[in-house]
């Protein structure tokens, strides 16, 4: 047996839980099943001792019981036994799923009749897609690490991080000589959490060049990743780790807004030279996130909206958005502000002289540049938690390195509200070093005067990708093809 939400599902026979008002509980078992009285009963007992601890102190009571509402497939509860009119219909819904499980084993194994309708099958589809709380895997793989979670919904219930030691790491020549190292440990971990997925959803890495959304992973995608099309991540793996995974639990696998996401307008593609076009390699799942939470706050839709989204992490991406697109952004791996491990844009002459010092082989160069600049370099640490408690003890070099630092980030918010012609409604900063109070505070006192800046510290990539899963779920969006 498993429930999602309001649909459940007790060996293959399938009910709907809905909770409307003056405390009154409905179960439809779908196909034309009946609902069996002990299962109705059992429900009504739960959702009596649930509501009475949910229920505020004043709420008027009204009466319950159990009642056939005539036709086979309904049970109603409803006007004898004492209920709380105003219970939360959460926990109602939490009291029943309890309930179910407590007397699944009195419903018989069967499948949904054959004999069912076109139609009615067809509401049933229906309803699955837009109503149900599906479980997702999602899977996000890092340099060190590879975090796991299962979302109900809307919400991740249960997360992990798997780190990979440097000793471990150390056998393999490249990323994807990791792949079944990584994929027997997600093996693991979701075996020991759920036996059935409706979908796998993972990060989506360097890939070609793709417009924002849900993709469901395909050959071309795989391959493209296994090249490293775009150049080598650990991200690129995420794709395979959710098809293979997918194909255990017979269920689609996707990726969300991969690192790749192109919504550039045509302006934005040049550098300055013909041999160079400017790529669009971003941390988009972040960028496009919080972005829709800004609309939410905002009260407007988002397609709307000219909001320039800041997400600050170990590399810093500053993007303006119009309509929900990422039409232009610099690229976190080579270009614009210095970042707490990332150099960011150098002056190139300086840069190509040191190309050619032959200090650095190619290979130490973009590990410099990628993974040793920025904070690191100069402090010694990626750490902003460090930087900001030797500011605290009065390290003076500290605090102009850090302070540099966000004064490259507003000149860059700056240069990015041009784009919008200045009409910026919302100036959004996020990602995980948006908790140092003193880094957004350099940052909004110099870009307050665009437009208002809203402060969501954090990634919180996993509900991210849960989230564009289910809308390809619920059938809210269609699943884009790579």
């Amino acid at each position: 047996m498993r429930h999602d939400g309001g649909f459940f599902f007790v060996h293959e026979l399938e009910f709907v839980l809905h909770v409307g008002s003056a405390g009154r509980v409905e179960l439809r078992a779908l196909g034309g099943r009946r609902v069996p009285a002990a299962l109705g009963r059992a429900v009504l007992s739960a959702v009596q001792r649930s509501t009475e601890a949910t229920a505020k102190p004043a709420g008027r009571r009204r009466r319950c019981e159990a009642l056939s509402a005539g036709t086979p497939n309904f049970f109603h509860l409803r006007n004898k036994k004492s209920i709380p009119t105003n219970a939360d219909s959460a926990a109602v819904r939490v009291a029943a799923c309890c309930a179910i499980e407590l007397v699944a084993a009195e419903i018989p194994r069967a499948r949904v009749a054959q004999s069912l309708t076109h139609q009615r099958r067809g509401f049933a589809e229906r309803f699955c897609h837009t109503k149900a709380m599906e479980h997702i895997l999602v899977i996000n793989p890092g340099a060190t690490s590879t975090k796991l979670a299962v979302a109900v919904g809307e919400h991740v219930v249960n997360a992990a991080t798997l780190r990979h030691g440097a000793s471990e790491l150390q056998k393999y020549a490249c990323i994807w000589d990791q792949f079944a190292y990584r994929l027997e440990a997600c093996r693991r971990w979701a075996a020991e959490h759920k036996e059935r997925f409706s979908a796998v959803v993972a990060r989506g890495g360097l890939l070609r060049p793709v417009e924002g959304g849900t993709y469901l992973v395909n050959d071309a995608m795989l391959a493209d990743a296994r090249n490293n099309v775009q150049g080598e991540h650990a991200a690129n793996l995420g794709c395979a780790l959710a098809h293979e995974l997918a194909r255990a639990f017979d269920c689609p696998a996707y990726v969300v807004d991969p690192v790749s996401v192109n919504e550039f307008e045509p302006l934005a593609r040049y550098s300055g030279l013909p041999q160079i076009e400017r790529r669009s390699l971003s941390h988009a799942l972040n960028i496009h996130a919080a972005a829709r939470r800004a609309a939410s706050e905002l009260g407007a839709p988002l397609q709307d909206l000219h909001l320039v989204v800041c997400h600050l992490g170990s590399g810093i991406s500053v993007a303006p958005l119009r309509g929900g697109k990422i039409i232009d952004v610099n690229d976190a791996s080579s270009d614009g502000p210095f970042a707490p491990e990332r150099s960011g844009g150098l002056p190139l002459q300086q840069f190509i002289s040191l190309c050619f010092s032959g200090q650095y082989s190619e290979r130490e160069l973009r590990d410099l540049v990628r993974a040793r600049g920025g904070l690191l370099a100069y402090l010694g640490t990626n750490d902003v938690q460090e930087v900001e408690r030797r500011i605290g003890q009065g390290d003076a070099y500290a605090r102009e390195v850090y302070e540099a630092m966000a004064y490259q980030i507003a000149k860059e918010i700056g240069a990015m509200a041009t784009v919008l012609h200045g009409k910026v409604d919302a100036v959004v900063l996020t990602g995980g070093a948006a908790h140092s109070t003193l880094l957004t505070n350099w940052i909004a006192e110099r870009v307050r005067f665009i437009a208002p800046v809203l402060l969501y510290p954090g990634e919180d990539e996993m509900t991210a990708l849960a989230l564009g899963a289910l809308r390809v779920l619920r059938g809210e969006e269609r699943a884009k093809v790579y």
